[in-house]
């Protein structure tokens, strides 16, 4: 975090957030209880991307020189992200000495938040029929060890001006099989 000893070497702000929200899973049908709205993604940057335009129409001179960016496609694959998008296209709208993205927090400011990488690990087998499994190699078992692993990694926490950096390396996704009577050659992890 900047001290305010250290403002006034800010002088381009970045106010970001994403306008999309998670995808729809199991988690319908949503419900309504008075005014209240439960159900995954109800919520999800939409107090951000309000502060946001609020401050953008009613700040209409700030002490610094302020860009807001708000893209899509934040909560899926990053080839679709709209912020990798305006980093290839308008690189400048990104040149900024500080930045706050409007995630919400419970309405805290949150210092030291990571930022996302994805990766598949794929594990090879040998295909076979179940009826004869022994001939095969079953990479969905093999995907085991690489569990296994992320399981007992011991994440680093590293502080970084007063900020507390929490690595974290975990499993989101799996998947690997053809058919419920084959034997899976193949079985991909995605870990972030």
């Amino acid at each position: 975090m900047i001290a305010r000893t250290d403002l006034g070497r800010v002088e381009r702000v970045i106010v970001a957030g994403h306008l999309d929200t998670v995808p729809i899973a199991a988690n319908l049908p949503t419900r309504r209880d008075g005014d209240i709205l439960w159900g995954r993604g109800t919520a999800d940057m939409k107090g951000g991307v309000a502060v946001a335009l609020r401050l953008a129409a009613h700040v209409t001179e700030p002490p610094r020189d302020v860009t807001y960016v708000l893209y899509d496609h934040e909560e899926v694959e990053a080839a679709r992200s709209g912020l990798g998008r305006v980093a290839r296209d308008h690189p400048d709208w990104l040149a900024a000495d500080f930045a706050v993205l409007m995630e919400p927090t419970s309405a805290q400011v949150e210092g030291g938040c990571n930022g996302t990488v994805r990766v598949d690990v794929t594990v090879r087998g040998v295909a076979a029929h179940s009826a004869r499994w022994w001939k095969g190699s079953n990479a969905v078992h093999a995907a085991g060890e690489v569990l296994d692993r992320l399981r007992s990694y011991a994440p680093a926490e590293v502080e970084v001006d007063g900020l507390v950096y929490r690595e974290g390396v975990n499993a989101v996704g799996i998947r690997g099989g053809i058919a419920g009577n084959v034997i899976p050659d193949t079985c991909v992890v995605t870990v972030n």
